[in-house]
């Protein structure tokens, strides 16, 4: 069964930012719910919004021409989905996707650049974090194409680990198909490899990871990103 979402905790890059330019930021947007499967944008749509998550995981997928889909970035509390938006960029050429459900806060594009005209903590925590997404979109098109799936599969779920708070991590094998970008029986036999070993539980609509020191040290490198 589907896990519900895990508490709200603030996101962090809002967190990071002084009080004052926090508030404004805050209340230039709304809170909406992320529930998973929802398309947040597709390959090169306008940026009108960024978002905040405060829980929950989004997924940044290339998409080509067959509809077969790899995840080359998440975004998670310690992001911003839409942040190349504020540095003058009008689109993306990704599909954005929740794959683990929560909230955020969603702030208009034209609000956030008016805003980081006149504050530069705001200016530059955006482009910290920019320089940090492409380091990841880097890093993960590498893995997706050396490492095996199941190593893989560690790094992703460690991530959601990250993101979501939680040992719970609320996916089916079909989105982590179209996360990783492989056939749903590839899913199936890494997962249970990963079972066997004692790793991980498997469970109708959740993965629950059970020993995250051996999963670590059973995922890629790539997981530090």
């Amino acid at each position: 069964m589907n896990q519900p979402p895990s508490a709200s905790i603030p996101n962090r890059l809002l967190f990071s930012l002084p009080s004052e330019e926090r508030n404004l930021v805050s209340a230039a947007g709304r809170s909406i719910s992320l529930t998973q499967g929802m398309i947040l944008s597709e390959p090169g749509a306008l940026i009108e919004y960024l978002t905040f998550p405060e829980s929950g995981m989004v997924s940044l997928l290339a998409v080509m021409q067959d509809g077969r889909t790899i995840a080359t970035a998440s975004i998670g509390r310690d992001g911003v989905l839409g942040g190349f938006g504020s540095l003058g960029l009008r689109s993306f050429p990704g599909r954005s996707v929740v794959h683990l459900p929560g909230i955020a806060l969603r702030v208009p594009a034209s609000k956030i650049v008016r805003l980081a005209r006149h504050y530069p903590a705001i200016r530059e925590m955006l482009i910290d974090y920019v320089e940090r997404l492409l380091g990841q979109l880097f890093v993960l098109s590498a893995c997706n194409s050396l490492h095996p799936i199941e190593l893989r599969l560690s790094r992703w779920l460690l991530q959601a680990r990250e993101k979501v708070g939680s040992e719970i991590i609320p996916i089916t094998q079909e989105l982590l198909s179209e996360v990783l970008g492989v056939r749903r029986a590839s899913i199936t036999e890494a997962a249970g490899n990963l079972e066997a070993m004692g790793l991980i539980r498997r469970n109708r609509g959740y993965i629950e990871i059970v020993n995250h020191a051996e999963l670590a040290a059973s995922a890629c490198e790539c997981r530090l990103y």
